[in-house]
């Protein structure tokens, strides 16, 4: 069988396969079995990916303008991708493939190019996405270069620029270094005689101002171009009413006002930040019933773990850990006081590997997992709250409403809102992400808060005052409870 062969490709062997040069969006891909077959095996890995420096001692761009010295390109924690990885990959979506949609289109990539692949690295439970280089970015105006020299991709649109290093978890952003989760690999069929640069969808599409979402019903990266009136990441997060609604939310004017100066449009200014005006006197009555259900509060992060840092080595720093500690405290005082029996994961700052956050729930018998954290990117650009969720089945396909008698998507939905409405961010909606650990390693339904973006200035300047972590707490408390009382009620 021939082998699918990941290399180093020279400037004539790319010249000579036009696939990889110029791509061919047009066509729908249509392999024969022989060479799906020799898709799913992986014999070679010429260069290393599992440590260790980029390939060249220097790196520079396409017009030389800018070089970046080997010691900016260092590798020090790239996961380890093992030729059963990718071969496991290719296999898994050859099965279940995946596709692409720009702003509601679907892109056919190249005959000749391998197909999106979700690749594992070894010792992660996570996949990441790897798409051709071209199918995408040429679709939605970006132009593609080979940097043979490199070793290297060069994307431009507008006034963006990325470069990637095959092989090398370095990446950079007009002039600034950045680090990917995984490589960009070339992935060849030594049988077809073509190969395929494959990039990481959500790192490059994300850096050219493009939001980037997973679609699990369809196995569907949908990516929105920054152009698109649908993105995100085009809308502020201190839009007005017309863009998020539930910032007109009143709640309890004159309570508030003790706090703050409120303004013209249902907003008071406390800490000097703008929030809406919203009642955090009373929690719902929580059903005898709801009372009966255990709670499991996880704190994201701790100990040497900081998660996210807003302001990395400045004077003002903040770390995600130390955010959800103190809404996580918050939530379990404002659940108790309701009368919600509740098990918190960690309530100090200590370290505790990933999954067992979910196991310690599970052993605690939990009838509910909610999990605090705080979001991040590597732009400014991103900002506002988004609610994760995983739906479970059993073997016999019984629904989680049938299984536990609540369900993780109500509970996420009812979180987004109530969190919308205490911090009056932009809404990015939920989402189902079984992919995370702490969702997919409970026994019971979960669900997974990124309040706001430590990366984006406004969230930021939002999540430096302590009433932000009251109103997450608050919020995050009043939604559980009514999630609780819809589920059981007496």
């Amino acid at each position: 069988m021939t082998a699918a062969i990941i290399k180093r490709c020279s400037k004539e062997e790319i010249e000579s396969k036009p696939e990889m040069k110029n791509g061919d969006k047009g066509r729908s891909r249509s392999l024969k079995a022989a060479s799906l077959a020799a898709a799913f095996a992986v014999t070679a890995i010429i260069f290393s990916v599992s440590s260790g420096a980029a390939f060249a001692d220097t790196v520079s761009s396409a017009d030389g303008e800018n070089t970046y010295t080997d010691t900016q390109v260092q590798q020090s924690n790239t996961p380890q991708i093992t030729e059963a990885n990718i071969s496991e990959g290719l296999a898994f979506c050859q099965e279940y493939p995946v596709k692409l949609s720009l702003d509601g289109t679907e892109i056919q990539t190249s005959e000749k190019d391998v197909p999106p692949v979700i690749i594992t690295p070894s010792g992660e439970t996570a996949g990441r996405t790897l798409i051709p280089a071209r199918a995408l970015f040429e679709a939605m105006g970006a132009e593609v270069k080979w940097i043979d020299e490199t070793q290297s991709v060069e994307i431009t649109r507008n006034d963006f620029k990325v470069t990637l290093i095959i092989g090398s978890q370095t990446a950079i952003v007009n002039t600034e270094v950045k680090m990917l989760d995984v490589p960009a690999l070339i992935i060849d069929h030594d049988n077809d005689y073509y190969g395929s640069t494959m990039i990481p969808v959500r790192f490059v599409a994300e850096a050219l101002g493009c939001d980037v979402k997973w679609e699990n019903d369809t196995r569907t990266v949908v990516v929105l171009s920054p152009e698109n009136p649908n993105n995100p990441n085009n809308q502020s997060s201190e839009g007005t009413s017309e863009q998020n609604p539930s910032r007109g939310d009143t709640g309890n004017r004159e309570d508030n006002s003790a706090n703050g100066t409120i303004t013209e449009n249902d907003t008071i200014i406390i800490e000097g930040y703008e929030f809406p005006v919203y009642d955090m006197n009373s929690l719902p009555q929580p059903t005898e019933n709801a009372k009966t259900k255990l709670v499991a509060i996880d704190i994201g992060h701790g100990g040497q773990d900081a998660g996210a840092t807003g302001h990395k080595g400045q004077a003002d720093a903040i770390d995600e850990k130390d955010l959800t500690l103190a809404a996580g405290l918050a939530a379990r005082d404002f659940l108790k006081s309701a009368g919600i029996q509740v098990y918190m994961v960690r309530e100090t700052d200590y370290y505790i590997e990933v999954k067992e956050h979910a196991y310690m729930a599970n052993d605690a018998g939990a009838d509910l997992f909610v999990s605090l954290h705080i979001n991040s990117s590597d732009y400014e650009t991103p900002n506002g709250t988004e609610t994760h969720y995983n739906t479970k089945t059993d073997a016999g396909g019984r629904s989680e409403k049938e299984l536990y008698g609540i369900a993780s998507a109500d509970v996420a939905q009812e979180i987004q809102k109530e969190m919308i409405k205490a911090l009056g961010t932009y809404d990015r909606g939920t989402k189902n992400s079984p992919e995370y650990a702490v969702l997919n390693k409970t026994v019971m339904p979960a669900v997974l808060i990124e309040a706001a973006f430590l990366s984006n200035e406004s969230n930021f300047s939002m999540m430096k005052t302590e009433e932000f972590t009251e109103r997450y707490g608050f919020a995050c408390a009043k939604a559980i409870i009514n999630a609780l009382n819809e589920a059981f009620p007496d």
